[in-house]
This record gives structure tokens, C-alpha cells and sequence, in this order.
């Protein structure tokens, strides 16, 4: 006989300590007169994360196993052998073949049984370890999310800025050097002066602007020198934290979470964005070239674009000036025109400015109001279902250790249907409280909507600009009429009824 223990730390959950771990192995063989002869232990070890044949010593148990060295097992629960369902039924029919006795260390854990009912009770048992597990991340993460928005959680941070801990929060703190290079990357950038990327990487490594690695590489240790390269420059130009908006992505959300830190904001969001033109310009793409020729030109404020002498709408014509096939705006009554893709652009910087203005006003308050509300009710709803979950869980497991116990047919039939009913209203209530869970994901996407949702809007803009399908539905929802003069523009703009004329030093007159 050899007896053998396994321990397992996960990275996800800390409760169940090593030294535990260990001290309950030492308590359950001296109860049940074995002597461990050997340890596997896998310490910070994600079975959520990580493969099972990823695990080198659970891997290494099992080879054991098969090779006829162990006939005991102390573990301390279920869950420490595995968090996915179809790896611990791996694990659970390996142990059953070799006539493995595997001793639970914890109190409150029943012991496996090998037989057909056995079998439907570890199935049952490998689902609820495998929802338990994806509960306690999302509980993590959500708690990560929830310190971020609050400002406590800096996590990983750009070139120019270093976190520091005080007392129980992170704070950014900027790293001036640094972020000089960076504003002179923006204004480079900026100026239109240099047609690649490339060259702006010269710029820096001739002025002695150097970079280190940031962790060990085969060649090179964290610390060292190294000169500037052109993913640098490119991943500077793409960080939102310079213009004041911390972007963060958490495992699980498709989306990333956003957070404003005025603190960090070393450059205007108007000038951001110029600079994301002009990369564009220097890494040009032939889909993106809506001006070759046999790219058909849409006009998308065709139904929202007047005379603003006449009042009559304005006609719509594609000319070839230098030869290049562009779209016009026309009157021909009073004889001037504006060019199509340039007056669009402007309606949608319009649309920009509305929605940063509606976002300056108490939307903000009314949002939070509304998401504390719901968020209370929820989490109310929420408890309630977690204990109907625990309930079912509780009645399955007593109704398994019943079955074990009894001998009487009758009875063991009884408890069979019990564990099958309340399998169904697990099952039931589960998806009910992911349900929740996701409402409650809704409602902090809600929370941070007045702060970006100018920058949303705008992203959603720029994507949809394009598609003949969105984009007149887009601009009637914003637009509400445009009356063109030979000199400027006068725009009306919807919700709430703004007016802006503009100087349009673009419009000719035939």
C-alpha cells in the first residue's frame, strides 16, 4: 500500500492555503492509519487556466497511477484535482479503473463511490466545481473592474508613467523625461513632415533617446539599453491614456473598460486624433482609398443638404477636377458648390461637439442614480438565487451520502429522484443567476457611457460613415437640416435644436 498526497494552490483562490492543505493530510492519515510516502504538489497553479496535461504533477500522479505505484490519495477537496467538468471525470475514471481510494481532507466533502450511481454523482459534481470555478473569477474580475472605475486599480501602465501603492489603492504617478519624448512623437507625427514611421524612429535614436527591456529576453536582461523601434512609436501613438482616458481590457468582457485620468493627459484629444490621420496617411491602404476610380460615391445627407438662398435641395454631381472622381453638393440657380465627403466630415465633427456638450450637463448623475438602483435590486436577486443554488446543491449532496448509506431499495430509488429533480432546478436557477451577472456587466458599461459617450458615438460614426446602409439613417437621427450660402455653412442640429454656421473656405462657385 502506498499512500500519497496532492495539494494544489490556485492563483484564482486563495482560501485554501499550502500549509492548510498540507496540515489537513497530516489529520486525515493519522485517522485513517496511513503514512504518506510521497507529495504532488502544484503551488499557484489556475486549473481554470491551465491544462490538465499542462500539470506536471498531477500529470506525474496519474503516470503513477497507471504504473500501479499508489493506492491512496489524500486530497483536500474535489476541486483541488480540477475546476473544468470533463478533466476531473478524466481523473475521477483513472482513479475508479486502478481501484484508487481517494481520502477527501476536508470535512464537509463525501467520499467517491465507484459505481453506476457513483458515476452520475461525480458527473453532477464535476459541473458544479466547474461553475463554482467560473463564478469565483467572474466575482474577481468584477471586483478588478469595479477598483478600476473607482480609480484604486492602475494596473499596467504605457511608457511615461509608473504606479505606486498607498495603503490600499494604486497611484499613477508620470514620469516627466519619458513624456517629453512622447508629446515630441505626437508632434512630429502631427506636422505631416515625415512620410514614415521609420523616419521618426531615426529622429530618436540620432537625438540619443534610448529604451529599456522591460523583462528578460533570451538575450538581454530587464534593464538594458536598447534603441528606439518603430512598434514603440506605434504603440505610444495608439495609447488613449495620453489625452486623459486610461484604457483597460479584463479577461472575459470583449470590450475594454475606460477611465478618466485627467492627471495623465499630457496632449489634446483633437490633436490625438489628428495624429491617428496621420499614421494613416504615412501606412496608406488601398481599402481605404475611396477616391480611385470604380469606387462608387455615396451621398449619405443627399435628404438633409438646402440652398440656404433658395431653399430648394441641393443636387448632387461627381466631377473629375485633376482627374480624380469626386462628389458635389450643387446649386444651380445661384451657381456655388461644396464638395461631398468634405462637407460629411464636417457634420459628423458637428455631431462630435453636441454629444461632448450633452455629456457637461447632469447626465452623468441621472446614469449613476440609475445604475445604484438597479444594481441594488439586482444584487438583491442575485442573493436570493445563490442561496436557492446552494439549497439544491445541499440536497443533492445529502440525498448522494443517503443513497451510499442505505440499503433499501425503495430508499435509494427515492434519493435517485431527488438528485435528478433538483439537477434540473440547478440547471434552471445557474442560467438565472448568469442572467444577472450579465445585467449587472450592462450596468457598469452604463455607469462609464456619460463620460465616453461622445468618443463612442464618434467611433461609431467614423465606422459607419461608410456603410451606404447606416450612415443616412445616422446623420437624419443628428441632422436636422443643412442650408449651404456661397460662403458658409449653416448647420441645425437635432436634440437639443442647436444652429452653428461655418466659414467654408472650400465652397466655389462655378
Amino acid at each position: 500500500m502506498r499512500a500519497v498526497a496532492y495539494y494544489r494552490v490556485s492563483s484564482d483562490l486563495q482560501d485554501h492555503s499550502l500549509d492548510m492543505q498540507k496540515h489537513m493530510a497530516l489529520l486525515a492519515a493519522v485517522k485513517h492509519d496511513l503514512v504518506i510516502e510521497d507529495v504532488y504538489d502544484e503551488e499557484v497553479c489556475s486549473a481554470r487556466q491551465v491544462p490538465l496535461s499542462a500539470r506536471r504533477r498531477m500529470m506525474d500522479l496519474m503516470d503513477d497511477i497507471r504504473a500501479g505505484k499508489v493506492t491512496h490519495v489524500l486530497v483536500y477537496k474535489r476541486d483541488r484535482m480540477a475546476r473544468k467538468s470533463h478533466e476531473y471525470m478524466t481523473i475521477y475514471r483513472l482513479f475508479k479503473e486502478h481501484g484508487v481510494t481517494v481520502v477527501f481532507t476536508a470535512d464537509n466533502e463525501f467520499p467517491i463511490h465507484y459505481d453506476g450511481v457513483g458515476d452520475y454523482v461525480e458527473l453532477i459534481m464535476s459541473g458544479l466545481i466547474e461553475r463554482e470555478g467560473d463564478l469565483i473569477s467572474k466575482r474577481i474580475r468584477d471586483t478588478k473592474v469595479a477598483n478600476f472605475l473607482k480609480g484604486t486599480l492602475v494596473g499596467p501602465l504605457p511608457y511615461g508613467y509608473w504606479a505606486v501603492e498607498e495603503k490600499t489603492k494604486e497611484r499613477l504617478r508620470r514620469k516627466e523625461d519619458e513624456l517629453r519624448i512622447v508629446r515630441e512623437i505626437f508632434d512630429m507625427v502631427i506636422t505631416g513632415k515625415y512620410d514614415k514611421l521609420n523616419d521618426i524612429r531615426k529622429v530618436l535614436n540620432n537625438k540619443g533617446y534610448r529604451r529599456v527591456y522591460e523583462k528578460d529576453t533570451e538575450y538581454h536582461k530587464k534593464g538594458d539599453i536598447r534603441e528606439w523601434k518603430v512598434p514603440d512609436i506605434e504603440k505610444i501613438l495608439e495609447t488613449t491614456l495620453y489625452y486623459g482616458v486610461h484604457q483597460m481590457t479584463f479577461k472575459g468582457m470583449d470590450d475594454p473598460i475606460r477611465y478618466p485620468r485627467p492627471e495623465a493627459k499630457i496632449i489634446e484629444r483633437d490633436l490625438w486624433e489628428e495624429a491617428q490621420r496621420q499614421v494613416k496617411r504615412m501606412n496608406p491602404s488601398d481599402d481605404d482609398d475611396d477616391e480611385q476610380e470604380g469606387v462608387p460615391i455615396t451621398f449619405y445627407a443627399k435628404e438633409l443638404v438646402y440652398c440656404g438662398i433658395c431653399k430648394e435641395p441641393l443636387t448632387t454631381k461627381i466631377r473629375h477636377p485633376k482627374a480624380k472622381k469626386t462628389g458635389f453638393y450643387e446649386c444651380e440657380k445661384h451657381g456655388f458648390r461644396i464638395e461631398q465627403r468634405a462637407l460629411e466630415d464636417l457634420l459628423l465633427t458637428r455631431a462630435k461637439e453636441t454629444f461632448r456638450s450633452l455629456m457637461n450637463s447632469d447626465l452623468s448623475q441621472l446614469m449613476k442614480r440609475y445604475r445604484e438602483q438597479t444594481e441594488a435590486r439586482l444584487k438583491s436577486l442575485l442573493q436570493r438565487k445563490e442561496k436557492q443554488l446552494k439549497d439544491a446543491k445541499d440536497t443533492m449532496l445529502k440525498s448522494a451520502e443517503l443513497y451510499v448509506k442505505s440499503d433499501k431499495e425503495d430508499t435509494r430509488k427515492n434519493r435517485i429522484k431527488v438528485i435528478l429533480e433538483k439537477h434540473v432546478d440547478y440547471d434552471s436557477i445557474n442560467k438565472s443567476c448568469e442572467e444577472i451577472v450579465a445585467c449587472l456587466d450592462k450596468l457598469r458599461e452604463i455607469e462609464q457611457l456619460p463620460a465616453y459617450f461622445h468618443e463612442q458615438i464618434q467611433e461609431r460614426l467614423q465606422e459607419t460613415i461608410r456603410s451606404e446602409e447606416n450612415t443616412p439613417i445616422l446623420l437624419r437621427d443628428v441632422i436636422a437640416r443643412v442650408d449651404i450660402f456661397e460662403y458658409d455653412v449653416q448647420i441645425a442640429i437635432k436634440h437639443p435644436f442647436l444652429q452653428s454656421k461655418e466659414v467654408y473656405a472650400d465652397v466655389a462657385s462655378q
